[in-house]
């Protein structure tokens, strides 16, 4: 395994990378080269490559600022543009992986899978993301009314927004430290990640859709229909729930869940141990769980409490 570098002033032409590492510095420029399995290039700002071909196994990525023309992405190969970078008059075959963050200066027109695919700036609306492609909104970037098909990704990162998406079966969507999703509906086989700082807003999880909170997540005004499952793990928050009869609702471990509206029928599942707290209704009975421990409490249908290392329930 070697390091390349193509320095300013320096074109490079022809060059094979096998489990090799090639960086096209500020200035530099990289023609036909050839990205075989285990190898990485990767196009600094200032950096030029012209007609790469990625093979299976091969990775290359345009920073911000770089710009990359007539790339070749087979099947099992790797491309990336980062918030900035240009990537043109690509062809990525299907089975090919393409992330590209949508941001002020990128901008990235090809083809995958024989469709056309462009991205231009911030903003991004009413697009489909295939299955292979990933797509990463950042700083001040928006996308709204997305599809994400499956086997695609939708990554909402710091200070990004997303709307109105729709994650259909086998598709996959995450929100990030300083994210926002709001108006997202999380349909049958779908799946949806609220990430430590992120942020959904009135969410929706229907049949087999499944969303979960993480440590430090936050989810607000969400409804879960029959068959949707919604889980606050350790220091997750949710705010407003919703669960209709057939949907479920789990909250773990040391996780906050308040103003919940649970409908007869409706699965909740609340673990007793010292940092958990749940408060709301089931089929028009109030209830509350605080810390880790319980005592005069009534277990109705459909209502599940787990006790935990620790906790403890009595009477």
């Amino acid at each position: 395994m070697s390091d390349i570098i193509v320095s300013s002033g320096v074109t490079s032409t022809g060059i094979i990378l096998n489990n090799d590492f090639m960086s096209v510095k500020n200035g530099g420029t990289a023609n036909s080269t050839t990205v075989s399995s285990g190898g990485t290039m990767y196009v600094s700002s200032g950096g030029m490559a012209n007609s790469t071909t990625v093979s299976s196994g091969g990775h290359f990525y345009v920073s911000g600022g770089g710009t990359a023309t007539v790339a070749t992405v087979s099947s099992g190969g790797k491309m990336g543009v980062y918030a900035g970078g240009t990537a043109t008059g690509f062809t990525a075959s299907a089975g090919a992986y393409l992330y590209v963050i949508v941001a002020q200066g990128t901008y990235a027109k090809g083809t995958y899978a024989g469709k056309a695919f462009e991205i231009n700036g911030p903003t991004l609306s009413d697009y489909t993301i295939s299955s292979g492609v990933s797509i990463g909104v950042s700083f001040e970037a928006m996308v709204s009314n997305t599809a994400i098909l499956s086997n695609g990704y939708l990554s909402v990162n710091g200070g990004g927004t997303a709307t109105g998406t729709t994650v259909s079966s086998g598709g996959d969507m995450a929100v990030r430290r300083g994210g926002t999703a709001a108006g997202t509906m999380i349909d049958s086989g779908g799946s949806m990640n609220v990430w430590s700082g992120g942020t959904a807003n009135s969410t929706t999880v229907n049949s087999t859709g499944s969303m979960f909170i993480s440590s430090g997540g936050t989810a607000n005004i969400t409804t879960v229909n029959s068959g949707g499952r919604m889980t606050v793990s350790r220091a997750g928050t949710a705010a407003g729930t919703t669960i209709n009869s057939g949907g479920s609702m789990m909250v773990f471990s040391g996780g906050t869940a308040t103003a919940i509206t649970a409908s007869a029928g409706a699965y909740l599942y609340v673990t007793v141990v010292e940092g958990t707290y749940a408060k709301g209704s089931y089929n028009g009975s109030a209830f509350e769980i605080n810390g880790a421990v319980l005592s005069g409490f009534t277990v109705g249908s459909g209502l599940n409490i787990g006790v935990h290392y620790e906790g403890s329930a009595s009477n």
